[in-house]
């Protein structure tokens, strides 16, 4: 391999990944009144390992995992899988997942990353890359929709993330899943540490403290096909991958 090349996919390599697992999971009920939603498991495995495994196929050798809410069901998977960091996000209750970044933020410097929201069942390992060209973010098309998070893009690259509202039509459906490169990680911590503490802010997701610098960096997209990934917001959408839970389902609307 020449020099020249050998640097280029050094560049390129995805040094570390941060699994966000602090929240509540309320929207989950009552099956996250004993577990924490990203340790529920989908077809017998637990969704979060199936994020852990499918990082490690990749290459990708050091874990960082944000936890909060009964944070010490989380420690198994420190003997089970190697170069996991537990890190505990105390502000887990008030904030979004912008309190697991920064939590996490002094552990990412420096660092290629990926960075995952943990409530997906991952069915296609294939997808999480250990290279990548750039800052990505994933999404799947779908018809017009005013539920799910999304973009405003221009030639594919991202302008703005955009959360559900009615008066808002996206073509596709963002995931929780993101390529961060080093240069461009490290100008959204600087973005996070200067906000986290002004009011409204609390209630943001990391993603929409992008939007004050996607115009200084090219963050582009990773499309993926249905049936790759899951995201698991709620009751209905685990019975939909996982019908074994549909019990759950048919209780609550007797209740």
């Amino acid at each position: 391999m020449k020099p020249e090349y050998r640097d280029k996919q050094n560049k390129r390599k995805i040094t570390k990944a941060l699994l966000m697992a602090a929240g509540m999971g309320t929207r989950i009920r009552p099956l996250s009144e004993e577990i924490p939603k990203p340790l529920i498991p989908v077809h017998g495995t637990p969704m979060i390992e199936t994020l852990i495994r499918a990082i490690y196929r990749a290459g990708i050798e050091k874990i960082v995992i944000t936890v909060g809410y009964k944070k010490e069901k989380y420690l198994y998977l420190k003997e089970k899988y190697n170069n996991i960091t537990l890190v505990e996000n105390k502000d887990y209750r008030g904030r979004n997942t912008i309190s697991s970044f920064y939590t996490a933020r002094d552990y990412l410097r420096n660092e290629n990353c990926i960075i995952c929201e943990s409530d997906l069942y991952l069915v296609d390992p294939s997808i999480i890359k250990g290279t990548m060209d750039k800052s990505r973010y994933y999404l799947r098309n779908v018809a017009p929709q005013n539920n799910e998070w999304g973009f405003y893009l221009q030639n594919d690259r991202v302008r703005k993330v955009v959360r559900p509202h009615p008066d808002v039509l996206l073509d596709h459906h963002m995931y929780g899943i993101a390529y961060w490169m080093s240069e461009d990680l490290d100008k959204l911590i600087k973005a996070v540490t200067a906000s986290y503490f002004k009011v409204g802010y609390e209630q943001l997701a990391y993603d929409e403290v992008g939007n004050e610098i996607f115009d200084e960096i090219d963050m582009g997209v990773i499309r993926v096909e249905d049936g790759q990934v899951y995201e698991i917001d709620c009751l209905d959408d685990l019975c939909h991958v996982d019908s074994s839970y549909s019990s759950f389902l048919e209780r609550r609307k007797i209740e």
